[in-house]
Formats: C-alpha cells, sequence, structure tokens
C-alpha cells in the first residue's frame, strides 16, 4: 500500500513437474533376453521386444503395451513460471485497477505410446477352419497378390498367433521427444464507479496475447506439402518429400 488511495500486488508463481518412466525388469523386455531374433522394419536400434496389441475382446493377444525403454529416458518434464501485478487507485467515486499476467508453459518429453519397438496386433479370425490369405505386396497392375498356399484358422486367436499367423505389425521409425513452450500475456484496465449507494457501473478492456507452441531446439513440426511429394530425396536437404519443417506450430 502506497497511499491510503493507492495499493499494487505484485505476485509470481512457479511450477516444476518430473515423471520418469521405468520398467520394474528392463532385461525381461529385451529380444536377447526371449530369443527374439527378428529386427522389425526399421533398423532403428531398438532391443526389445515387440508389443502385443488387441482390439476389444476379438483381438485374443495377451496386451503387452511396453514403451520402448532400449532407446533411451522415458520422460515428462513440465515447468511454468508466472508473475503479474495489480495497481488500484481511489479517485473519489471511481475505483481503477489495470494490471498485466505472464506466463510461459514447457512441455518437454519423450513420447511414452510410440511403438519403435513394433507392435503385433490381430483382429478377427472367423470361427475354425475359415481359410485366411496371407498378404504378399501387389502385382504389376496394383491388385493384391496373396500367397497360393491355404491357411485355415483354428478357432482360437491366440494359437493362430503361436501358429506364426499374424494379421498387423506395425513400427515407428524413431522415438521422438518434443520440448515445446508458449507464452501467455495478458493486460487489462478497468474502472468501478459507483453512481448511488445501490448502483455501480464497471466498465473495462482485457487484451489477451495467447501464443503459438515453439519449438526450443528450432526445428519445429513436420508439415505436409503435396507440391514436393515428387521430389528426389535427398539426405540433408529434401529426406522426406512431401514433408517440411516449420519452427512454429
Amino acid at each position: 500500500m502506497f497511499t491510503p488511495t493507492l495499493t499494487n500486488e505484485l505476485y509470481a508463481t512457479f511450477t516444476y513437474f518430473d515423471e520418469h518412466f521405468v520398467a520394474k525388469t528392463p532385461r525381461a523386455l529385451l529380444k536377447s533376453t526371449a530369443g527374439y531374433g527378428y529386427n522389425g522394419i526399421f533398423d532403428n536400434g531398438s532391443q526389445q521386444l515387440p508389443q502385443l496389441q488387441t482390439y476389444a475382446e476379438y483381438g485374443g493377444l495377451p496386451l503387452s503395451l511396453t514403451p520402448d525403454f532400449s532407446l533411451g529416458p522415458l520422460f515428462l518434464k513440465k515447468f511454468q513460471p508466472n508473475g503479474g501485478d495489480n495497481l488500484t487507485k481511489s479517485i473519489g467515486k471511481n475505483t481503477i485497477k489495470a494490471g498485466f499476467f505472464v506466463e510461459r508453459v514447457v512441455n518437454n518429453q519423450s513420447i511414452t505410446n510410440g511403438a519403435s519397438n513394433g507392435a503385433i496386433r490381430d483382429y478377427y479370425y472367423g470361427p475354425a477352419g475359415t481359410q485366411i490369405h496371407s498378404y504378399a505386396g501387389k502385382y504389376p497392375n496394383g491388385t493384391p497378390a496373396f500367397d497360393p498356399m491355404p491357411h485355415f484358422t483354428s478357432g482360437n486367436t491366440l494359437a493362430n498367433f503361436l501358429e506364426g499367423q499374424i494379421q498387423d505389425f506395425h513400427q515407428d521409425s524413431f522415438l521422438p521427444s518434443t520440448d515445446l513452450y508458449f507464452w501467455n500475456v495478458d493486460g487489462y484496465i478497468q474502472d468501478a464507479w459507483r453512481t448511488t449507494s445501490n448502483l455501480v457501473i464497471t466498465a473495462g478492456v482485457r487484451v489477451t496475447h495467447l501464443g503459438a507452441w515453439t519449438d526450443a531446439r528450432g526445428t519445429g513440426p513436420a508439415i505436409f506439402t503435396p507440391g514436393t511429394i515428387g521430389t528426389a530425396i535427398n539426405q540433408v536437404t529434401n529426406p522426406f518429400p512431401g514433408f517440411s519443417v516449420a519452427s512454429h506450430e
């Protein structure tokens, strides 16, 4: 309080959250422990067994939704400092307030729901004796090509899996991490005018700027650019035709 009619409130808060995800028995998830000799679609250095996913009760596989711990630590870090100031001045029948608020929201985390170790998923096979087909790419004319050898379902999804019948395998090429932040800046001014003993008229203006998510590393997200799909691949200047990178989202 500066004077009986002039007061000021200055405040600041800091919030920090740090969480790390670790496997209880990391060795049990490794390919070498289970004798699993397959590398997956991408040679990304993952040493962990693929996940086992399912589709409701139709999938039939035991769930094993294990993030890939072999490519580095999985973490979640959030930092959220903010501060502001409120100034109040009384002049006769008017009470004038002005102030501002500034906040920076930081979200630095690795992706915990990716499948850089690969994921096996089954959906529905049909009753026992139903013929199933193995997909083997496409013919030159674009029509699907199937394995000519007939295969039949056992009627049990887990038994089909143990026989080597897999409907879907997908894998992420790497396990990304993001370090993003944005600014939230507000300012306001208002006046409360006591016209009578039982009537107060309040008017004011507030301006808010909610900034865009920004990549702290300066890399930014991938943006789809259809015009570059047919361009030549260049590992330095054009590693992914059809996509470009922007520093802001």
